[in-house]
């Protein structure tokens, strides 16, 4: 909400979801951002669970019933960018083709501190030498993304027409529903772009469990993780070859 609010671009409606957070002081803090654009913010809160995935399906269809056009995606511990709508809004204004725009990111702590690369995580760092590097684009990204990089978009370096987050809806539960998500959108066809030099402080929790996999998560989230990593692939083929793409 801090990184909202510090917007050059104070044109912005914003749909929030308290996907049932079991703390009454959270959703009272988000009552009090609420409170200070009440005709701009649009709080929800959720009876159960569901997801980060359930959680931006249900502020999309607010969004879309508001009538943007365009969302961004912002989870709750990230901060975007101060330029980020000004140039979202710029980008989609000059290619009306557009479909998809993501951006990098900067791993910032809990106090909003830089972490350095040599202390960030291997899959964070992986993500984002390879945008340094060749960040997918245009509308046959599937297959790259798919073979060679991998997802490389995270959730809030998202910016989609609605009516593209309407059609492809986030899957439920806990991991890599994004990844899910992004795999339909690539292999429907769907115009890719990066905005450069406009990256989001994505927040890194310094793990204490012992119950640790692979680059720091636990175990139910790293099966999950597969599962839907599969799944989206499978699903992601499927509309491809639909399509006569692959």
């Amino acid at each position: 909400m801090r990184s909202l609010f510090a917007q050059s671009d104070p044109d912005w409606s914003a749909v929030v979801i308290d996907d049932a957070s079991p703390l009454e002081t959270s959703f009272a803090l988000l009552e009090s951002w609420r409170d200070r654009a009440p005709d701009r913010i649009f709080l929800e809160r959720t009876l159960v669970s569901g997801g980060a995935g359930a959680a931006r399906n249900i502020a999309i269809r607010r969004a879309a019933a508001l009538g943007a056009d365009v969302v961004l995606l912002n989870d709750n511990d990230d901060l975007s960018h101060p330029e980020r709508l000004a140039r979202t809004k710029a980008a989609f204004l000059r290619n009306r083709g557009l479909d998809f725009l993501y951006t990098g990111l900067r791993p910032i702590d809990a106090e909003d501190r830089d972490i350095p690369d040599a202390e960030t995580r291997l899959d964070i760092l992986e993500i984002m030498e390879a945008l340094r590097a060749d960040p997918p684009e245009g509308a046959s990204v599937f297959a790259p993304m798919a073979a060679e990089t991998g997802c490389l978009i995270i959730p809030s370096t998202a910016a989609l027409k609605t009516s593209l987050a309407l059609e492809h809806r986030f899957p439920g539960g806990f991991a890599s529903e994004d990844n899910h998500t992004w795999m339909r959108m690539a292999a429907a066809g769907a115009n890719f772009a990066y905005l450069r030099d406009t990256p989001i402080g994505y927040r890194i929790w310094r793990q204490e469990t012992s119950d640790l996999g692979v680059n720091g998560r636990n175990r139910k989230f790293l099966w999950e993780k597969a599962r839907n990593d599969i799944d989206g692939f499978e699903c992601g083929v499927l509309l491809a070859l639909e399509r006569g793409t692959l």
